[in-house]
């Protein structure tokens, strides 16, 4: 693996299509709102670019959190508080799914299983459940 190269062509591609897309980006940051991005912000922006990394793992789930991670890095560096703000709120709300949409589905799992107890305990009997 050391001694495989990459060819340069492919690196200079990469490089012009990221920069196409991303050049807007870069005249969207500029300092403001610096409060937000310095000081003990700075501390919530590690903190939130850590809720940010937690789902990254799970299959699916990279594209969102990796945009609020690059919106906190992109404020850091910039001391773009609203870029950071923006990158927390998404971070946050990504996070609330991930942990949010499980729970629910349990939640859903014990209701239906309750009203079905209730109200339908003819269909717990035909799937074994009755009692």
């Amino acid at each position: 693996l050391r001694a495989r190269r990459v060819p340069k062509a492919g690196l200079v591609g990469m490089a012009e299509f990221a920069e196409k897309r991303l050049r807007w980006l870069e005249r969207l940051a500029r300092p403001r709102l610096t409060p937000l991005a310095t000081g003990l912000a700075e501390k919530f922006a590690a903190l939130m670019m850590i809720v940010a990394t937690l789902p990254i793992i799970l299959p699916f789930t990279n594209t969102v959190p990796s945009i609020a991670l690059a919106l906190l890095a992109l404020g850091l560096l910039q001391r773009d508080g609203l870029l950071v703000l923006g990158g927390s709120l998404i971070a946050l709300a990504w996070a609330g799914l991930v942990i949010g949409i499980p729970i629910g589905i349990l939640c859903g799992v014990g209701f239906i299983m309750e009203f079905a107890r209730e109200h339908m305990p003819w269909a717990l009997e035909m799937f074994g459940q009755g009692g």
